[in-house]
């Protein structure tokens, strides 16, 4: 295994050299072929081109040994001799006058004679690689070019920063004459002529700066097209799943920008060169970050380093930001160490991914090669004087290296859509034949529940057994509607429904439909109306799919609507019935009208109900309507109410309609859609609360439970979280899918106060995936049950729960008086001896330490410590009790400061003494010398405060989280076994502040109107 690691090792660093070598051939041969053919030295301010040839695009360089004056501009005509020789290029430091802080601040003239060859054209060029920061170039006195006014102090001078620069000249003497009035009062870093001077014909210098434009240009644009394309992919699938397509978008987008300073500087901030620098200083540094940051991403890593890096990157941009240049050579370290810390780790972390069969690190370490590449280049450029022409490869293959990997992944994601795609056709397929089968053998034995279901009820002759089996028969027609969906889409789908159209009244069957509302899940407070005249003309439509439509949409207003009316209503319009269906509901939006009409969906949960149905109701009507050859639209305003219009052709008038019954009249139905009975509830069994937003569910659990339990119902999940408060509920029951609030929610919310087994939860749902299973019990719940509810089960799983819950409480009460009846032997001799020795010395306190012991011992082991709660003067009495022996045990270490306002008030048994135990003990008989304990009962609020104080030994705050951590099970329990009764009960436990060497501090608090439980 070592030996595949090490030659897997060798194969990546082989590639990376690889990698390197070659791309820094490429650079070599670039210069190579950039690079004048020779170069003719300047010696003491006079360089000979005689035998030069500068035909073509040859360029020579004139470097060497030039003249120069510092703190003067000599006239360019006829200028004075230099005052000494400088070297060109190079840095004019030592030979400046010492009038600046800055060693490369001040001006000066640079001047050389140059001999040019014998030439048949007269116009020349020259050029200047870099030049800090403002210039004048005279050639035989004449001024060919200006990069920025030059002058003389800091406060005259506000040059820019420039790239290289060229000038154009004309003459037919063979003796050049050149000088350049320089100065640099902006950038501390270098200054005078720091890289290379050419001449040559004008084509041939004009040539070098228009390719190395041209080339940047081309390279920017790439980089922008790049960075134009990720970011649309990006922001078009709205996804922050994929943060490498936006890191790639900003280093291409931050690339083509760094272009815009870089090499020829196409664009000239309209600002000082030392601001400029500074900006080009964030861009560098940024360069590698977006770098670090799009890896990080690409390879999905989850080291801590990137998050010190982006802090360290941070760090540098803000230092960058208020740092002064001149201090640039001390920030400068921090830059490397960024760079020499970022680079191999990002090489180590590739390589890992690889090592681990991530195939495409290989793209990236070849990316991250060109940059290393271009980085040492760079630097070997900026700082080490090297002089290379424009190479814009190293980056360019690290971007198209990324951009290819990107697109293979794209190609990926996309054939894998592809695939899935086609799945879910087949799937959706599938679905459709399973749910049309599902519906039609399903139908059959629901028919045959409801039949007898209502022979049943015709024989009932009690009315419990009544109102059960009508629940029963509602609960079949509402799964008989949910079957006829699914038949009729899986029937339009595949183009089987054939209409038998006839001549009907609308009022006949508008009027059955709500009498057949009457036995829906219906909500109080609404009434139904028919606002249809019995002389409507007929209609020529299929009476069962009319039926259905108007059932559908009944049924929907029906579910939405808590409080007002729901109407149906017609009027004649072109030949055609314009049927409305209008209810005082909750509304839907905008947003969501128009996307109702496509199968399986449902407006947001958080507006409309979630009491059941899968969204397949208005598709049918819509589908319906077509056929019979009208159109629906729907109308509706959130918190008004929503009107569903359709229309169908009008009979003609020939068709016959004289067997046609007409319904009664009808105009309104008066009575509330739900009523609840009273139930008369057990005296001695636990409380169990119901929440679900549909009352038929609710029913449907009274009556499985109420035989054994005490049963609370509640339709608003936010209204039982305040039951929860007021009563003492031993379990909850919730509907995962409610409107104002979903079961996992609210489940949410009771754990914030309540633990599993303080308040069991079960959770109902008719969904059943496992991933329904997880959700429910990560958010905190005890049991998760699916519908239809089996109540055999039901029974067994709430028995369990409430066992469960009454077995705890039992257990802590138990291990209190257990623990206050395990009184340690040495604390029984102790005390004994110390009665014996008091008999000699003091007999009355002898007795009275005798009377204080005995009364201990009882207090220990009543009987009534079983209860929930005790009064508190009982448990005062204990306290005072031990704290007599123990103070007549250890004489004056002990002194005790009593502040008590209230005795009357109740509290679990054995909850101060352990306290005032674990403060003599662990607190102040730690010190040689004792100490003082507090006992503080006050009121505050609509809560008595308890606080138990000690100036003891104190404690740090790991041992107090091990003292309050509730599933600790070794030493010291008492403490922690106080703590989780007081949470069990009141839903917050002890408090408890400590510093070592200082004392203790703890507290609890009681409700001000406590009784017995």
């Amino acid at each position: 295994m070592n030996l595949n690691n090490t030659v897997s090792h060798i194969k990546i660093i082989l590639f990376i050299l690889l990698s390197l070598t070659i791309l820094t051939v490429f650079r070599v041969a670039w210069e190579s072929y950039y690079t004048p053919p020779k170069n003719y030295q300047a010696v003491n301010g006079a360089v000979n081109l005689n035998n030069a040839n500068l035909q073509g695009d040859t360029i020579m360089r004139v470097n060497g040994e030039w003249g120069f004056t510092p703190g003067k501009f000599l006239d360019p005509i006829n200028p004075s001799p230099a005052g000494s020789l400088i070297e060109v290029p190079g840095d004019w430091s030592d030979e400046l006058s010492a009038d600046h802080q800055v060693d490369t601040y001040g001006y000066g003239t640079y001047q050389v004679n140059v001999t040019l060859p014998d030439t048949d054209f007269s116009s020349y060029g020259i050029r200047f690689e870099r030049i800090s920061t403002a210039a004048k170039v005279f050639v035989n006195g004449e001024l060919v070019k200006e990069s920025e006014p030059v002058a003389t102090n800091t406060e005259t001078s506000s040059a820019r920063m420039h790239g290289p620069f060229s000038g154009y000249f004309s003459t037919q003497e063979r003796e050049l004459n050149i000088v350049v009035h320089l100065s640099n009062f902006e950038i501390p870093l270098f200054g005078g002529i720091t890289k290379s001077v050419e001449i040559g014909s004008y084509e041939a210098i004009h040539n070098k700066a228009t390719q190395s434009i041209i080339l940047q240009i081309i390279i920017t644009f790439i980089y922008l097209l790049h960075a134009a394309y990720v970011f649309f992919i990006y922001f078009l699938r709205k996804s922050n799943l994929e943060k490498e397509l936006l890191f790639y978008g900003l280093l291409t987008l931050h690339s083509a920008i760094v272009l815009l300073f870089d090499q020829e500087v196409l664009l000239t901030l309209p600002f000082e060169a030392d601001k400029t620098y500074k900006l080009v200083i964030f861009f560098y540094i940024t360069t590698l970050f977006l770098i670090g940051k799009f890896i990080q991403h690409v390879i999905k890593s989850m080291r801590k380093a990137y998050d010190y890096m982006t802090y360290y990157y941070v760090g540098l941009v803000i230092i960058n930001l208020l740092l002064p240049l001149d201090y640039f050579y001390r920030f400068a370290i921090f830059v490397l160490g960024f760079f020499v810390i970022t680079v191999p780790f990002l090489f180590y972390d590739v390589i890992q991914k690889i090592r681990h069969g991530y195939r495409d690190g290989f793209f990236i370490l070849l990316a991250l090669t060109g940059y290393t590449s271009n980085m040492l280049w760079g630097s070997g450029i900026k700082l080490a004087g090297f002089e290379f022409p424009y190479y814009p490869f190293d980056t360019l293959i690290t971007i198209l290296v990324l951009a290819f990997m990107l697109l293979k992944k794209q190609i990926y994601i996309s054939n894998q859509y592809s695939v899935q795609t086609e799945k879910l056709k087949e799937a959706d397929k599938q679905k459709d034949e399973f749910l049309a089968r599902t519906s039609h053998e399903l139908r059959n034995p629901l028919h045959g529940i409801i039949n007898i279901g209502q022979s049943l009820l015709e024989q009932s002759s009690s009315k419990k057994s009544h109102e059960n089996i009508t629940l029963l028969l509602q609960i079949g027609r509402q799964m008989k509607h949910t079957l006829n969906d699914l038949l009729a889409i899986s029937q339009l789908k595949d183009g089987r429904i054939k209409l038998k159209q006839e001549a009907i009244h609308l009022r006949s069957v508008a009027a059955g439909i709500l009498e057949m509302a009457k036995f829906m899940p219906n909500k109080e407070n609404v009434v139904l109306k028919l606002d249809v005249p019995a002389s409507f003309p007929p209609i020529r439509a299929d009476e069962n799919r009319l039926t259905q439509v108007m059932f559908n949409l009944v049924y929907n207003a029906v579910r939405y609507t808590n409080e007002g009316s729901i109407s149906i209503s017609a009027k004649q319009e072109k030949g055609m019935a314009v049927i409305s269906v209008e209810d005082t509901g909750v509304g839907i939006k905008q947003e969501d009208q128009q996307r109702l009409f496509q199968p399986y969906e449902q407006v947001d949960s958080s507006i409309n109900t979630a009491d059941g149905g899968i969204g397949l109701g208005l598709s049918i009507c819509q589908e319906l309507v077509k056929l019979h050859g009208g159109d629906i639209y729907l109308q509706s305003t959130v918190g008004v109410g929503t009107t569903v219009t359709f229309s169908i052709p009008l009979a003609a008038k020939q068709e016959e309609t004289s067997e046609i019954e007409v319904a009664p009249a009808l105009e309104t139905v008066p009575e509330p859609l739900h009523q609840e009975s009273p139930q008369q509830l057990p005296i001695d069994a636990a409380t169990i609360l119901l929440v679900d937003d549909d009352p038929v569910n609710l029913k449907v659990l009274e009556n499985i439970l109420q035989a054994d339990y005490k049963i609370m119902k509640m339709v608003d999940p936010m209204k039982a979280l305040e039951i929860i408060e007021q009563h003492q509920i031993d379990l909850l029951i919730a509907d995962v899918m409610m409107p104002t609030m979903s079961g996992y929610e609210l489940t949410r919310e009771v754990r914030k106060k309540h633990t599993l087994t303080e308040l069991p939860i079960l959770l109902l749902t008719a969904r059943h995936q496992p991933e329904d299973l997880q959700a429910g019990l990560a958010v905190g719940a005890n049991d998760y049950v699916t519908k239809p509810v089996d109540a055999i089960e039901l029974r067994a799983r709430l028995h369990a729960l409430i066992s469960l819950k009454l077995s705890v409480s039992e257990q802590l009460r138990t291990e209190a008086a257990w623990l206050q009846s395990q009184i340690q032997p040495h604390f029984l001799f102790n005390t004994l001896n110390t009665i014996v020795a008091l008999q000699d010395i003091d007999q009355k306190r002898a007795n009275r330490l005798l009377e204080k012991f005995g009364n201990y011992l009882r207090g220990s082991f009543k009987e009534y410590y079983h209860k929930r709660l005790i009064p508190l003067a009982e448990e005062l009495d204990l306290v005072r009790s031990y704290l007599y022996i123990e103070k007549e045990r250890f004489g004056d270490r002990i002194l005790v400061n009593w502040d008590v306002e209230q005795n009357e008030l109740y509290l679990p048994p054995f909850t101060i003494q352990p306290l005032i135990e674990n403060a003599l003990r662990h607190g102040i008989l730690k010190r040689s010398s004792g100490g003082t304990i507090g006992i503080q009962v006050k009121k505050s609020g609509i809560y008595y405060k308890v606080c138990i104080t000690d100036n003891g030994v104190g404690m740090s705050q790991v041992k107090i989280e091990e003292i309050l951590q509730l599933t600790r099970q070794t030493g010291g329990v008492g403490v922690t076994n106080t703590h989780r009764r007081l949470l069990q009960l009141y839903g917050e436990g002890l408090t408890i502040q400590s510093e070592p060497d200082k004392g203790t501090k703890i507290s609890f608090r009681l409700p001000s109107e406590n009784t017995v439980l």
